[in-house]
């Protein structure tokens, strides 16, 4: 007889740019990256697509459907990749383009969701150099 197990894999989960300016403890909003340069632009937009709403939202906004599914498998470990590096840092490696960043106290927001493992590919922290890996691990 066979054991059966859920888990829950989800990938691509960017608490950064516009989501960070929506949530609690905003981060700084500039973006160094070649097409927006303001986060707030990425609400903006959301706005004038959507309709106006109020922020800042619960920790539970960014997750939208999921959490209620989430409870109804009740999955035995929930893994994300995080696209976001978690750190105050204003510095960022000029070389890469991408530098998504989102508030350490926004851990709140995978809490939310209770996640219990986080993979964070270099591509995503490494913008903002090794020292925003450890902070993200630090406060993972």
């Amino acid at each position: 007889m066979g054991l059966e197990a859920d888990f829950y894999l989800c990938g691509d989960v960017m608490l950064g740019r516009g989501i960070d300016q929506i949530l609690a403890h905003q981060s700084d909003p500039a973006l160094h990256q070649p097409y927006v340069r303001d986060a707030r632009d990425c609400v903006r937009l959301a706005v004038q697509r959507n309709g106006k709403f109020g922020y800042p939202v619960s920790w539970r906004y960014g997750w939208g459907d999921a959490l209620s599914k989430l409870v109804e498998v009740d999955p035995v470990a929930r893994i994300i990749n995080l696209e976001t590096s978690i750190t105050r840092t204003a510095s960022y490696d000029a070389s890469k383009d991408i530098h998504y960043r989102m508030h350490p106290q926004k851990i709140a927001c995978l809490s939310a969701a209770g996640i219990d493992c986080c993979v964070l590919a270099s591509i995503h922290w490494g913008g903002h150099r090794a020292w925003a890996l450890l902070a993200s691990c630090e406060g993972l």
